[in-house]
C-alpha cells in the first residue's frame, strides 16, 4: 500500500491508527472516472437538447439551447439548422424547464426534449 495525500481521492481507507489514508494498486479516486462521465453527459445534454425558443417579428421560431445557442429554426413550415454563431433578434422567448427540472435529473423533462425535438425533425 502506498501512502497518499488525504486532500487527493475520497475513495481511500484509514490503517488502524494511521492518520494517512491508504490506498490499493489500481484503485481510482472515488467516482473521478464516473463523475468525468457524468460531467460530459451534461455538458452534451445542454449543448444538444432544446432548452426553450424565439419567436420572431417575422413569424420565424428558433429553438435554442442550454446555452442560448440556436440549434434549429423553422420559418413557415421548412425546418433548417439555424447558425449557432446567429445573434437572434426576437419578440418573444419561451422556455421548456427550469433548473429546477432540467432533463439531467428530470427523466420526464428529458423525455419532453427528445419529444420536441422530434416535433422539430
Amino acid at each position: 500500500m502506498k501512502n497518499i495525500d488525504p486532500n487527493h481521492g475520497p475513495n481511500t481507507d484509514f490503517q488502524q491508527g494511521s492518520r494517512t489514508p491508504e490506498v490499493t494498486e489500481g484503485s481510482h479516486p472515488s467516482g473521478a472516472k464516473n463523475m468525468a462521465k457524468k460531467s460530459d453527459r451534461i455538458a452534451e445534454m445542454k449543448r444538444t437538447l432544446p432548452y426553450g425558443f424565439w419567436t420572431c417579428k417575422d413569424g420565424r421560431k428558433v429553438l435554442f439551447n442550454r446555452g442560448y445557442r440556436p440549434l434549429l429554426q423553422r420559418i413557415g413550415n421548412a425546418i433548417t439548422p439555424a447558425d449557432p454563431e446567429e445573434r437572434v433578434i426576437f419578440e418573444k422567448q419561451e422556455w421548456f424547464y427550469t433548473d429546477a427540472n432540467p432533463p439531467w435529473h428530470s427523466k420526464p423533462t428529458f423525455k419532453k426534449c427528445m419529444e420536441i425535438l422530434d416535433a422539430w425533425a
